[in-house]
Order: structure tokens, then sequence, then C-alpha cells
């Protein structure tokens, strides 16, 4: 089993969390395993509903969804480490930071003309969430940074990248375009709340291939097709799961 390191910063950057080693005494605040992160709504949901109580139109929710499943359960969160709050400028009309420490920015033209081709985010700087905590993984694997999507933040974007934390040796900071058009005058982030989901994973390399199905291919689709129209229900549990674990 390969592991992952969470280490407080040290770094005495202005605009990151001051005495972040407090973090350490903190069980609340730690990065943790995503499946501690599941969605409430998730949880609340019924694997399957019955139509008119028959049990013949019984159909499966997408908490029934193995895939879903996975990527829920998938590589680690890192909750955010204090409250976050966004103001909107009256006189300039975009979103700025109201937070004292841990929010910095990079000035939209960043992204060439991206921004002026969509209604989607707000013009001008880019928020950055600089994040307390190093990333530390052992050779041979990066991380990917990302939303954890299925909260369904509608109030900003993180804008997900790879980084090489076995070799990068500083921390990982997030942007994050603003959504201005679901967020009024301005909104708070609590303490604690989901920010980014870190999957870690090995750096190989891929060629790929396109190629006619074999005679080999077909039969195998053949007898997988049998299996799934003859399984009642959970088909891609039952005949596809993989068990990777997230300590």
């Amino acid at each position: 089993m390969e592991k992952i390191k969470f280490l407080p910063s040290t770094d005495s950057d202005k605009t990151r969390v001051p005495h972040a080693e407090v973090l350490l005494d903190m069980p609340d605040l730690h990065p943790q395993p995503a499946r501690k992160f599941i969605p409430e709504w998730f949880e609340k949901l019924s694997a399957y509903h019955i139509a008119l109580k028959r049990i013949e139109f019984e159909s499966a929710t997408i908490k029934a969804c193995r895939p879903v499943q996975e990527f829920l359960n998938l590589g680690y969160v890192i909750p955010l480490w204090s409250e976050h709050a966004f103001k909107r400028d009256t006189m300039a009309g975009f979103f700025y930071s109201a937070t004292k420490w841990g929010v910095d920015g990079h000035m939209g033209d960043q992204l060439g003309d991206a921004l002026k081709t969509t209604n989607m985010f707000q013009m001008g700087n880019v928020a950055k969430f600089m994040n307390p905590w190093q990333v530390v993984t052992p050779p041979g694997y990066s991380c990917l940074f990302i939303k954890p999507f299925y909260h369904f933040e509608d109030r900003f974007e993180i804008m997900p990248a790879i980084v090489n934390t076995d070799k990068f040796d500083s921390t990982v900071n997030f942007p994050a375009l603003i959504r201005s058009e679901n967020c009024g005058d301005g909104f708070v982030i609590e303490m604690g709340y989901p920010l980014v989901q870190v999957i870690p994973f090995k750096r190989t390399d891929w060629k790929s291939m396109i190629e006619r199905f074999s005679d080999e291919l077909t039969k195998k689709s053949e007898i997988f097709r049998y299996r799934m129209k003859n399984t009642l229900n959970l088909v891609y549990h039952k005949l596809c799961k993989a068990e990777t674990k997230f300590k």
C-alpha cells in the first residue's frame, strides 16, 4: 500500500493561513479519505425506487451506480481550513476576497481571452485558495486536484490540475473562477467545506490503438452481455467492481 502525506506548511507567505501547524490538533480540518465527505443528498437517496409500489417497475437511482460510488470514494478531500468570504464590489462589478488571509489571486488575462468568450464566470481576477497543506507522494506518483463534483457547488469553480507531488516540494494552491451570476452581493464558504478532491495516481506511458473486434473479443463480449442481461440488479457492481482502499 502506497502512502500519501499531508504536512502543514511552514511557508511564511503573508497570504497563507499563519501557524498552519495548529491544524495537526484539529482533526475535523484534516485532509481525509473522500468517503468521509459523501454528499448528504447522496447519503439520503434510496438506491431503488418502485413506481406504483409494483416490483416490475423497479428502477435504480444514481445511488446504485457503482462507477459513481467509486468516484465518490476515490482519493482524499482537503476541507477548507478557514472561513472564506467574497463580496461584490458594486462600483467595479466583480467579486473580491474579504478574508484576511488564505486567498490570493491571478490576473484574469493569464487565461488569455477565455473569460471574454463566456458569461459563466466573472471577468477580472481569478481567486486562489492558499492551501496550508503540502502534499507528498512516493516517487513516480502525481496527484489530480479537482472539485468534489457531486457536491454541486455553483458559486465558484476550482480549476483542476495535475501536480507531480513527488517532485514539487511546496504547497499546491487552488485557483478558482467565481460564478458571479449565482452569488448575489457576496457569499461565505464555511470552514470544513469539502474544497478539493485529491486523486493520487502512478505516472506511466500509454499508447492508443484503433482495431477491429477480434473473434476472441467478440466471444468475450457476448458472454459479458449474457451475464448482464441475466443479472437482476447491481450488474456493474457484481461484474466489474474493483476494490481500491484509501485510508
